[in-house]
C-alpha cells in the first residue's frame, strides 16, 4: 500500500491521539508511603491518603496536612473524590490543611466527610467544584479565597452546621443546589458580579435575609425555597415560597422583579 504525504500526516496525528488517550497515568504512592497521587503536567495531584495512624482504630478521627511537594513534584491539585471514602471506610477527617501550591480541587473531593469541621481554601483556586463538600454535616467554617469565580452544583449541599459563608467578590455564578439544606445559614450577601443563581441554590437552607446585587440577571427555580408551596402544580416545576425571607434588592433591578413575581418580601438597598 502506498502512502502519500497527506495520508502519512493524518496517520501520525491519529497515532499521537491514540497514545495520548490510551496511556493513563498510573497512581503512585510517595516515598513516605502516606500519599497516593498521579502526575499531571509534571505536577502531583493527590488522589488519597495511604498513611498509617499507629494503633488507633480505623474510626478514630484524624487531621491531615497536605504537603506542597511529593517526590520532588509540586502538589497542585486534589483529585475527584480523593477523600470521599473517609466518611465511612477510613479514618474520619476532622480538619485539613491545604498548601498554597494547590490551585484545583476536584469534584466531590471531600464528599460526605461527616467529621470535617473547618477548612481554608488557598488563594489560586478558582472553582469550587461540584459536590466538593456535599454532605459534610459538621462543617462549621469555610474560608474561600478571592480567586474563586464559581461555586458548583451541590458544592455545600447538606452542610447543615455551616452558619455563615463569605462569598468572594470574584464569583460570577452559584450552581444548582449549591447550598441546598444548609439549615444553619441565616444571612447571605451575594456580591456584585454574580450573574446567575441556580435552581434550588439556597433551598431549605433556613436563610432569612439575602442581598442580591443588580448584576444578577438569572435566578433559577426555587432558588430560595423553604417549605410553603405557592403553586398548584404537583410536579418538579412546582414553586415553593419562603414566608420568612427578606430580599435586599436595587430598585429597578432583575432581583426586584423576581421578588415581585415570586411574592417575596423585599426592601431596596441604598
Amino acid at each position: 500500500m502506498l502512502f502519500n504525504g497527506k495520508t502519512m500526516v493524518i496517520f501520525a496525528l491519529i497515532l499521537m491521539l491514540f497514545m495520548a488517550v490510551g496511556v493513563a497515568e498510573e497512581e503512585r504512592t510517595d516515598a513516605s508511603g502516606q500519599w497516593e497521587y498521579v502526575l499531571e503536567n509534571c505536577s502531583a495531584v493527590i488522589t488519597g491518603y495511604a498513611g498509617e495512624t499507629g494503633d488507633h482504630a480505623w474510626w478514630t478521627p484524624i487531621e491531615i496536612w497536605i504537603p506542597s511537594e511529593l517526590d520532588g513534584y509540586t502538589v497542585t491539585g486534589i483529585g475527584d473524590e480523593a477523600f470521599a471514602s473517609y466518611a465511612f471506610a477510613k479514618h474520619p477527617i476532622t480538619g485539613v490543611t491545604i498548601p498554597d501550591s494547590v490551585t484545583s480541587i476536584g469534584d466531590g473531593a471531600f464528599y460526605s466527610c461527616q467529621s470535617l469541621t473547618d477548612v481554608t481554601i488557598p488563594e489560586g483556586v478558582t472553582c469550587i467544584n461540584d459536590r466538593i463538600f456535599s454532605g459534610c454535616k459538621r462543617l462549621t467554617s469555610v474560608t474561600l479565597p478571592k480567586s474563586v469565580t464559581s461555586i458548583g452544583a451541590e458544592a455545600f449541599m447538606g452542610c447543615e452546621s455551616l452558619p455563615d459563608i463569605a462569598i468572594p467578590e470574584g464569583v460570577t455564578s452559584i450552581g444548582v443546589s449549591a447550598f441546598y439544606w444548609c439549615s444553619s445559614l441565616s444571612d447571605v450577601v451575594i456580591p456584585e458580579g454574580v450573574t446567575s443563581v441556580g435552581n434550588w441554590a439556597f433551598a431549605f437552607s433556613g436563610i432569612t435575609n439575602v442581598t442580591l446585587p443588580p448584576s444578577v440577571t438569572s435566578i433559577g427555580l426555587n432558588a430560595f425555597a423553604y417549605s410553603e408551596e405557592i403553586s398548584d402544580d404537583d410536579d418538579e416545576d412546582a414553586i415553593y415560597g419562603n414566608e420568612n425571607l427578606l430580599l435586599a434588592v436595587q430598585e429597578g433591578s432583575y432581583a426586584e422583579q423576581y421578588a415581585k413575581d415570586n411574592s417575596i418580601t423585599y426592601v431596596f438597598t441604598e
